[in-house]
Parts: C-alpha cells; sequence; structure tokens
C-alpha cells in the first residue's frame, strides 16, 4: 500500500464569554471536538483505510488522554 493523501482537520464549540470571564456562568471549557480525515491510498480499500484512522485514533495519546476525562492539579509556586 502506497499513501497518497492524509489530512486532518479538529474542530471545537466554546463559548467565547467563558473564557473572556464575562460570564461566570459559562465554562471556558470546549463542549465538543471533531476529528475529520481524509487518507487514500494505492492497493488499499476503504475499509482497510478506515481501520487504520480507527487504529490511529484508540492510539493517540490525545485521544487517550481527552476521552476518559483525567483528572486535574494545578501547583502554583509563587516567588
Amino acid at each position: 500500500m502506497a499513501n497518497t493523501t492524509v489530512r486532518s482537520a479538529i474542530a471545537s464549540e466554546s463559548d467565547v464569554r467563558g473564557m473572556l470571564g464575562t460570564d461566570d456562568g459559562v465554562s471556558a471549557g470546549l463542549s465538543g471536538l471533531r476529528s475529520h480525515v481524509k487518507i487514500g491510498a494505492q492497493n488499499a480499500s476503504a475499509g482497510q483505510l478506515r481501520e487504520i484512522v480507527q487504529w490511529a485514533d484508540e492510539h493517540s495519546p490525545v485521544g487517550c488522554t481527552i476521552r476518559p476525562s483525567p483528572t486535574k492539579a494545578i501547583e502554583i509556586e509563587v516567588l
């Protein structure tokens, strides 16, 4: 299989009021993430290419981090 095309785009939604702090009732967090992948290869079926992208998503450090909603900690050192 010879890869001919790989393109990916990530999109998200958020409310700017949360990021700017103009409304304490609005979170600054993202309300969703979407990935769009375009992939093409010679001598590969559409099913094979979908399997490759699915495998990559399942093993992505970013995907593996955001799916289970990790715990968060902040450490502040004032000098």
